[in-house]
C-alpha cells in the first residue's frame, strides 16, 4: 500500500474509534434514512430488503444482535446526553459490547440519520410494524469528517455485493467526474471491482474509449438508470464495431429521461429505480393497455413517488407525450436490444469489408460509389416490399443515407437467414445454422442497386446462384455417391430456365391477411423477437411502411411491429423526410432472377460457377482416366455452398484450387471476372433505365399538364364562340328594332 493511502486509512480508523459512541437498542420509528441515498441504486437495495425481510420473519428478529445486522447512525452529543440521562444509563455501558444491548429512548420528535443499513431498516419496518419494535444501532457523533462519513455511508464491509452501476458511479465520483476526487475511496471501489479480474479489464477498456465513456457518464446525473449497467459485456459492445447506432441508442435513452425531467437536476436525482422498472419497455402514449395499467400505479404513487405532488401531473403528461412513437428506453432495454443489433450487424458483414480499423458505418461509407458532384440529382431507389420499388430524386448525401438505412432494414428482416459467420478455424463437427444463399445473393443485388459495391459483393455476384441451387437440387434428389446424371449441365440449364420463368406475386393481399388478426400472445418488448412475430412483421419492415406506421396512432396493445419500429428508431434516429409516396401496383423483378441460359456462352458461365475441386482416385477407379478439375456427379460428396463460400468472404481471397494439369491455364478466374463485369454492366443498364423511367415519368407529367391546359384553352375558345354568337344575335335584334322605329 502506498504511503499516502496508508496514512489516510490510519487517520480514518483513528477518527472512527474516537467518534464511536457505542451500540444501543433503539425504536425503529426513531430512525430515518436520507432520501437521495435510497434513490440511487434502489433495485439492489430492494432485492436485498426482500431477502432480509424473509429472513427476519423466519428468525422472528432473534438475530438483531449480530454485528452484520446492525444499522449505523449519527447522533448529536446533546441528544445523546439527554437520552442517557432520561434512561439513567451510563455512557460507558454503550461501549462494553455486552448482551443485551442497553435500550436507549430518544427525546420526542428526534430521529437519527442512518448512514448505512437502509435495507435492514426497510426490512425491519416491513416485518416489525408498530412503534414498539426495536433494532440494534451503532452510534457515532455527528461531527464526522467527510472521509469517515463517506466510509460509513459506502458500507465498505463486503456485507452486500454492489451492482455494476453503483461501482461505476462510485469510481467516477471519486475520480472527480460527479463529485470530489478522492484517490483513497477510488482505490477502495476499484478493490470491489477487481474481485473479478475480467470485470476490471473490461472497465479499463471502457475508460480507454472516449465516446462510450462520455455516453455512460451522462447517466451519472440520474444514478437510478445506472443500475442496469453491465460491465461484463462492455467489451462485446465495443467489438461489434457498430459505434454509431449504439451511441445513438444511449443518447436516445438519456434524452428521453432528460426531457421527462425537463433538464432539472434535482428531478433527475429524484427518479427512483422502481419508476424506471415500471416504465421501461412501455408505451402509454401509444397503447391504451399500457396507459391504463400505469395510470393506476401513478394514482397509487408507485410512479414518481419521490417527485413533489405539485409536479407529478406534469411528469405523467410528459410520459404520455414522449411515448407516442416508441417504447420508453432504459439501460436495461439497451443491453437487451444490443443482442438484436449484434445479430443484424453480423448479417451486414456478409457484404461489407469490415475489419479492425473500419466499422460497419465506415465500411458502408467506403462502399458507396460517389458521383462526381454531390449536388447531382439522381434516382434514389426506395423499397416498398421484396419486389416493389419506386424512386425519388436525391443528391449523393441523400442516396447514401437512404441506401444505408435500407440495407440495415434488409438485415433486420433477414438476420435469421444470414447467421453470424464463425471466424474460428478447426471447428468441431457440430450442427450449425446455415445461411440462405438466395437471401445473400438478393442482398448483394440490392446493395449494388442502391449504389454500394465491395469486394464481397462482387464475389457473391460472380457466381450463378440459380446454377448452384439447381445442382444441389439434383444431388439432393439422387445421392451423388449412388447415382450419376448422364448430362448434368443440360439438366441444370433446364432448371435455371424454369427458375427464370417465375413471376413475383402481389404482396398486398398477403399483408392484409397477416395483419388482420392480433397475435395471441403479447410481443417481447426488447431483445430478439419471437419467431412468429418476426415472420409476420418481415413484410412491413420497409422504410415507407415503417415511417407511415410511426404517425402516432393509438392502439389497444403494443404490437410486435411497433416494438421493431421503436428499436429501429432508437438505433438509427428519426425517419428521414420523404415525399408522399404510393406503393407500386405491380411488383418488379430483380434482374438477376430473370436470367435465362440461352446460349453456349451463358452455359459456360453457369458451369464455371459450379464448385471446383481435385478429383480423388477412388478405390477400384481407373487411375489412367484423365483427372478433371471439376467434381463429377458421383464424386461430389456432401458439397455445401455455405462453408467454402463464406470462407471466401471472410478471407477476401480466391479459394486455393489444386489442378490436375498445372500447365493448363485456369479460365475460371477470367470467366468469373467476365461474369462480374457482365453483372456490373447489367446493373449499370438497370440504373440508367431507372433514370430514363424517371425522365419518362416527368415527361408524362408535363404532357398531362399541357393536355390539361389545352383542354382549358379549348373550353375558353368554345366560351368565346358562344359569347360572340350571343353578341351577334343581340346586334341583329337591335338593328331590327331601329328599323322598326324608323
Amino acid at each position: 500500500m502506498s504511503q499516502p493511502v496508508s496514512a489516510t486509512n490510519r487517520r480514518i480508523e483513528e477518527e472512527r474509534r474516537t467518534k464511536y459512541c457505542g451500540t444501543a437498542s433503539l425504536r425503529v420509528d426513531s430512525l430515518s434514512f436520507s432520501h437521495q441515498k435510497n434513490l440511487r441504486f434502489g433495485d439492489e437495495a430492494a432485492r436485498n430488503t426482500a431477502v432480509l425481510a424473509r429472513i427476519f420473519r423466519e428468525e422472528d428478529g432473534l438475530r438483531q444482535e449480530d454485528a452484520q445486522n446492525h444499522i449505523t447512525a449519527i447522533i448529536n452529543p446533546q441528544v445523546l446526553e439527554t437520552a442517557l440521562a432520561s434512561c439513567n444509563i451510563d455512557g460507558s455501558s454503550l461501549m462494553r459490547n455486552i448482551l443485551p444491548y442497553p435500550q436507549l429512548e430518544l427525546p420526542v420528535g428526534v430521529s437519527l440519520e442512518c448512514l448505512q443499513g437502509h435495507d435492514r431498516l426497510a426490512a425491519a419496518n416491513d416485518v416489525f410494524k408498530g412503534s414498539d419494535q426495536r433494532w440494534i444501532v451503532d452510534l457515532y457523533l455527528d461531527d464526522l469528517s467527510d472521509d469517515l462519513k463517506q466510509m460509513l455511508t459506502d458500507d465498505y464491509k463486503h456485507q452486500r455485493k454492489p451492482c455494476d452501476g453503483e461501482i461505476y458511479y462510485k469510481i467516477r465520483e471519486y475520480q472527480g467526474i460527479c463529485g470530489t476526487a478522492n484517490s483513497f475511496f477510488e482505490k477502495l471501489w476499484y478493490g470491489r471491482l477487481t474481485v473479478s479480474k475480467s470485470r476490471r479489464e473490461k472497465f479499463q477498456q471502457l475508460l480507454g474509449h472516449a465516446e462510450y465513456l462520455a455516453a455512460f457518464d451522462k447517466f451519472l446525473q440520474m444514478p437510478a438508470l445506472l443500475t442496469d449497467l453491465r460491465i461484463t459485456v462492455l467489451h462485446e459492445i465495443m467489438s461489434m464495431q457498430c459505434d454509431e447506432p449504439i451511441l445513438n441508442y444511449l443518447a436516445h435513452t438519456w434524452i428521453w429521461w432528460f426531457k421527462l425531467c425537463e433538464g432539472n437536476f434535482d428531478s433527475m436525482q429524484r427518479i427512483d429505480r422502481h419508476t424506471i422498472e415500471m416504465l421501461q419497455g412501455k408505451a402509454p402514449g401509444a397503447s391504451k393497455h399500457d396507459r391504463d395499467t400505469l395510470l393506476v400505479c401513478f394514482r397509487n404513487r408507485e410512479l414518481f413517488s419521490n417527485i413533489p405532488e405539485q409536479h407529478r401531473d406534469g411528469f405523467w403528461d410528459r410520459t404520455l407525450e414522449n411515448s407516442r412513437v416508441g417504447l420508453i428506453p432504459s439501460l436495461f432495454t439497451f443491453f437487451e436490444d444490443r443482442k438484436f443489433l449484434h445479430r443484424v450487424s453480423e448479417s451486414m458483414r456478409y457484404i461489407l469489408d469490415v475489419n479492425g480499423r473500419i466499422g460497419v458505418a465506415g465500411a458502408l461509407s467506403s462502399a458507396f460509389q460517389n458521383s462526381a458532384n454531390d449536388s447531382t440529382m439522381e434516382p434514389c431507389t426506395i423499397q416498398w416490399s421484396d419486389y416493389h420499388f419506386t424512386t425519388i430524386p436525391g443528391n449523393e448525401t441523400t442516396r447514401k443515407a437512404l441506401g444505408a438505412r435500407q440495407l440495415w432494414l434488409y438485415a433486420f428482416r433477414e438476420y435469421e437467414n444470414l447467421p453470424p459467420i464463425s471466424r474460428k478455424k478447426n471447428l468441431l463437427a457440430k450442427s450449425r445454422t446455415k445461411f440462405d444463399e438466395q437471401v445473400l445473393y438478393d442482398f448483394a443485388v440490392f446493395a449494388l442497386q442502391l449504389g454500394f459495391q465491395t469486394v464481397k459483393i462482387d464475389k457473391i455476384l460472380s457466381r450463378s446462384i440459380d446454377c448452384d441451387i439447381a445442382e444441389r437440387a439434383l444431388d439432393a434428389a439422387r445421392k451423388p455417391e449412388a447415382y450419376e446424371y448422364g448430362n448434368k449441365p443440360q439438366l441444370i440449364t433446364q432448371m435455371v430456365n424454369m427458375f427464370a420463368a417465375a413471376q413475383p406475386v402481389s404482396t398486398k393481399p398477403l399483408l392484409e391477411q397477416q395483419h388482420a388478426a392480433e397475435p395471441r400472445l403479447p410481443p417481447t418488448r426488447y431483445g430478439l423477437p419471437e419467431a412468429t412475430d418476426h415472420t409476420r412483421d418481415k413484410s412491413l419492415l420497409f422504410l415507407p411502411q415503417m415511417k407511415a406506421a410511426s404517425a402516432g396512432s393509438i392502439m389497444n396493445h403494443v404490437s410486435s411491429f411497433f416494438v421493431r419500429t421503436s428499436v429501429y428508431l432508437a438505433f438509427f434516429g428519426d425517419f428521414p423526410e420523404l415525399p408522399e409516396l404510393r406503393m407500386p401496383e405491380e411488383p418488379a423483378l430483380i434482374a438477376a432472377h430473370t436470367k435465362r441460359i440461352d446460349n453456349d456462352h451463358d452455359m459456360e458461365l453457369c458451369e464455371e460457377s459450379l464448385p471446383t475441386s481435385p478429383v480423388p482416385v477412388r478405390k477400384g477407379q481407373d487411375s489412367s482416366r484423365p483427372q478433371s478439375a471439376r467434381m463429377q456427379p458421383h464424386e461430389a460428396q456432401n458439397f455445401e455452398f455455405g462453408s467454402g463460400f463464406v470462407g471466401e468472404l471472410i478471407e477476401l481471397s480466391p479459394p486455393s484450387v489444386t489442378r490436375a494439369d498445372e500447365s493448363q491455364p485456369s479460365m475460371s478466374t477470367e470467366l468469373a471476372k467476365a461474369l462480374g463485369e457482365l453483372n456490373g454492366l447489367r446493373d449499370t443498364v438497370a440504373r440508367e433505365q431507372v433514370k430514363l423511367d424517371v425522365i419518362k415519368n416527368q415527361i408524362e407529367e408535363e404532357q398531362a399538364v399541357l393536355d390539361a391546359k389545352k383542354q382549358d384553352m379549348q373550353i375558353l375558345i368554345e366560351k368565346e364562340d358562344t359569347l360572340s354568337s350571343q353578341v351577334q344575335q343581340l346586334g341583329l335584334a337591335s338593328s331590327a328594332k331601329k328599323v322598326e322605329w324608323s
